[in-house]
Formats: C-alpha cells, sequence, structure tokens
C-alpha cells in the first residue's frame, strides 16, 4: 500500500515491541523509510584517529571529558581502526545526542518531499519528559504534514523477561539499562522482577504523564501478535 507523505513516530521504552511492530508497520507501507536513531549512533560514536598539525590527538582532545578509560574503545570498522565512544556519558550528550535528532528529522523532511511516509524509532519516555518530541513534531520542518504517535506497553513480567534475554545476547541493550545513572538505583534494573519494578515505575514508567499531552494510539504487545498490532497501527495512520 502507498501512503500520501505523512511522519509516523513511535515511543515506548525497551522491550515492548516498538521495533519489531514498527518494522512489520513498515513492509505494509510500500513507500515508507524506517528511521531508527540506534543506527544512526552506531555512525555518529566513532571517531577517526585523524593526524593532522591543525588537531590535537583524540586522546589528548577527551584529556578532560572523564571518557577514557571506560567510555571509549578502539573498533576495526570499514574504514579502518576508529575509536568508539559509548552513549552513557557526558561527551555523548553534547557531541552525538541531540544531533542525532536533527539528523533523524532532515532525512525525514527531505524524504517526505520524495514521496515517502518516514517512520522515527527510538522515541523514550527522555524525550516525552522532557518536550524533545514536542519540539520534533512541532518544527517547521514537517510543517504541513500529517503526524502520528505510537506508544508501545506490554506486560510487566514480559517486558522484563524480553529485557532480560536482550541483555544476554546485546551488549549495547545491556549497557542502555544498566549505565543509566540514578542517585536510587542501587542494583541493575534486571538484577530481579523487583528492581525492574522499581525501574518502571519510578525512573522510565511505560505510561509517562506527560503523553497525554499528545494525540497517540496504545498499542499493548502483550494483548496481540505482531500481525494484529501492525494492522492496528496502520488503520491508526490512514486515519
Amino acid at each position: 500500500m502507498k501512503l500520501t507523505p505523512r511522519i509516523i513516530f513511535s515511543s515506548g521504552i525497551m522491550a515492548t515491541g516498538k521495533t519489531t511492530i514498527m518494522k512489520a508497520l513498515a513492509d505494509k507501507i510500500d513507500n515508507s523509510l524506517y528511521l531508527d536513531r540506534d543506527d544512526i549512533n552506531k555512525g555518529n560514536l566513532h571517531v577517526a584517529p585523524t593526524q593532522t598539525p591543525d588537531l590535537p590527538s583524540f586522546e589528548e582532545y577527551v584529556n578532560n571529558a572523564k571518557i577514557f578509560p571506560n567510555h571509549v574503545k578502539w573498533v576495526e570498522t570499514e574504514f579502518g581502526e576508529m575509536w568508539k565512544v559509548d552513549p552513557h556519558n557526558a561527551f555523548y550528550r553534547r557531541h552525538i545526542r541531540d544531533q542525532s535528532y536533527l539528523i533523524q528529522m532532515y532525512l525525514a523532511k527531505t524524504n517526505l518531499q520524495c514521496g515517502k511516509v518516514p517512520i522515527i524509532d527510538c522515541i523514550t519516555m527522555r524525550q516525552i519528559q522532557d518536550k524533545t518530541l514536542q519540539k520534533i513534531i512541532d518544527s517547521e520542518l514537517f510543517s504541513g504534514y500529517p503526524k502520528y504517535l505510537i506508544h508501545f506497553i506490554c506486560d510487566e513480567k514480559e517486558c522484563y523477561e524480553r529485557t532480560l534475554a536482550r541483555s544476554h545476547v546485546d551488549e549495547a541493550a545491556r549497557k542502555r539499562v544498566d549505565l543509566i545513572k540514578s542517585p536510587s538505583r542501587t542494583a541493575s534494573p534486571t538484577s530481579s522482577p523487583e528492581a525492574f519494578h522499581k525501574f518502571i515505575t519510578e525512573e522510565q514508567p511505560m505510561l509517562p504523564k506527560e503523553l497525554k499531552n499528545y494525540e497517540h494510539l496504545l498499542v499493548n504487545t502483550s494483548e496481540k501478535n505482531v500481525e494484529r498490532c501492525a494492522i492496528d497501527c496502520l488503520q491508526y495512520v490512514l486515519r
């Protein structure tokens, strides 16, 4: 099915199924363009070891940034060896976080103009709570285009089990949980069902109160299978 240009946002905490459902939705829209900020960050988090008299070495540049050695490692890429910074420090927040949103937005705008339907994934609680999502929706880049927000939730026990399983096979997923700083937390959210309950009620609620400020479709991925959830999403964005 081909749709007229519009933009679709997905939101929800980890392991609620938003990426799985959004990819299933993308398969149903012939002219969709799937934009995951995690994919953008996979490139943005790398720094080339450029040797030039115009720039200090990377090590010297970040000497006071407190990212050595715990937040950076030397990795092989398609373009040779580079420094890879993890996304859990002030360096990331200054140089990469909001820039990634801007990249998503400009790519979405270009593709809207080309008749595409951008699907922007990776909206989490912070973006809802601090109004980052509202700033994106209100941007002049998207003026005149229909906008749809789909928010995902699931059963707490199922969400915990999904998160735990993912953390065992995906180092990046584990770090996204374990390295989120909180003065009130003494254990990883995946350390027990009780710790996870505290995490999703006090730190990252499945249904943040700020969500009421957004028109949205609420999808519970524990109640329906992937195909049914994707059909519900498609019906919503056809309105």
